[in-house]
């Protein structure tokens, strides 16, 4: 064993240099998970160990294929990047069904993510023996990657390739220390509602210490990148999921946009929408939730229902930022109508204002003040008892300020 020297080699830095390897004396050198090790004895490395090929027996490796037949209770299947060079994922050739990687970055204790051209996991690079995740489709047999040197990061590769997508990336903090988690919202003409191959999953992480940011949908299925159908709407509305087991309240912000010029993005939360605009923190809570499923692919709980989502609202569209506070006056038809002997009178006001609602008989007699005094903001609903009161129409009328208005009512015993 002595002949045995042992590498590991970090992702967390985010450093892809395939020069990046350190030598260790034993697994209990600051080995995390997602770190790369390597055994070298003097009949399977060259003393020059990292130059652009790896010798295995006097043998070249230029490529392989990575057998996908095999996936876990979740349906995701483990792989890795066996070249000495990073590789990109869009420049390797793959079966339609599979959009998604997934990577563990310890030192961020997340999951970085890639899918149509978005994600944490920049523009899909995979560095040398790069530990990933794909979600293949279990119901086809023999499936295969075939990974060679033709795929290779090159300068090309470089450029951004998150141009020309349509996506938002959110970014949720903790207020008690520097951790924080990502999700990505994208649109693609050819995605489906609900789970399909451009989406992926959030997964559970590897960490005692946890905060996640996720969109979902009626599923209960968590997003780390949600790409939606992009069709004709003026308004979406996507559903986040903030929950952590160590954190209750954080930041939220919209840290990057690509297209999407012709909407306006809103947090909203209890019917009430901010504007968010880049780099331009809103204070949040976060549900507390400990992971107790060993599943890899986390679900929505009703325990950690925490009611905010993301509006996107085409511009031009009217669109109320907080409807508990009406634009105007507003006196509405009771209900139930016709009622016997009890109905609602609802009414709303722009504005603090001294109110009084009266209701007359048909012959414009005053049977009853149902209110008459002063209200802040917002919409009111007032029970009305016409026990006394014989059956036929009356009249309501609702007087605030300089504002007057009127509606009828049916009482039938």
């Amino acid at each position: 064993m002595d002949s045995i020297k042992i590498w590991i080699k970090s992702f967390t830095s985010g450093n892809n240099s395939d020069y990046n390897w350190n030598r260790i004396s034993d697994f209990n050198d600051s080995l995390h998970i997602g770190d790369l090790i390597k055994l070298e004895t003097p009949s399977t490395f060259p003393d020059s160990l990292f130059n652009n090929s790896v010798t295995v027996n006097s043998k070249v490796i230029s490529s392989t294929n990575l057998n996908l037949s095999s996936p876990n209770e979740d349906g995701l299947v483990f792989l890795g990047n066996p070249l000495p060079s990073t590789i990109a994922w869009n420049r390797i050739p793959k079966p339609e069904y599979i959009k998604a990687i997934y990577s563990w970055n310890s030192e961020k204790r997340s999951w970085e993510t890639y899918s149509n051209r978005v994600g944490d996991l920049r523009n899909g690079w995979i560095g040398p023996m790069q530990s990933f995740l794909v979600f293949p489709d279990t119901s086809i047999n023999d499936q295969s990657i075939s990974v060679n040197y033709n795929h290779s990061l090159l300068e090309l590769d470089l450029i951004t390739e998150q141009e020309g997508t349509d996506y938002f990336k959110l970014n949720l903090k903790s207020d008690i220390n520097e951790f924080n988690n990502n999700a990505f919202i994208s649109f693609n003409s050819e995605a489906k509602n609900g789970f399909d191959t451009f989406d992926a999953f959030e997964l559970r992480p590897y960490a005692d210490d946890y905060i996640s940011l996720s969109s979902y949908n009626d599923q209960d299925e968590l997003f780390d990148i949600n790409v939606l159908e992009f069709n004709t709407d003026d308004i979406y509305e996507v559903p986040l999921n903030l929950q952590s087991n160590y954190s209750l309240s954080g930041e939220l912000t919209l840290t990057d946009r690509q297209g999407l010029r012709n909407f306006d993005i809103y947090l909203t939360k209890d019917e009430k929408s901010t504007p968010l605009a880049i780099d331009d923190p809103q204070p949040v809570n976060i549900t507390y939730q400990e992971l107790n499923s060993d599943n890899l692919i986390m679900r929505k709980t009703e325990a950690s229902e925490n009611g905010y989502s993301i509006t996107l609202v085409r511009k031009g569209v009217d669109f109320d930022l907080d409807p508990s506070t009406p634009a105007t006056f507003e006196l509405f038809n009771n209900y139930p109508n016709p009622f016997n002997p009890a109905t609602n009178i609802k009414f709303g006001i722009p504005s603090s204002s001294f109110v009084t609602i009266e209701i007359f008989n048909i012959l414009g007699q005053k049977v009853h003040t149902l209110t008459n005094k002063s209200y802040e903001a917002g919409f009111y609903t007032i029970p009305f008892q016409a026990d006394n009161l014989s059956s036929g129409i009356y009249i309501y009328t609702l007087s605030a300020g300089n504002f007057t208005t009127t509606k009828k009512m049916a009482l039938i015993k």
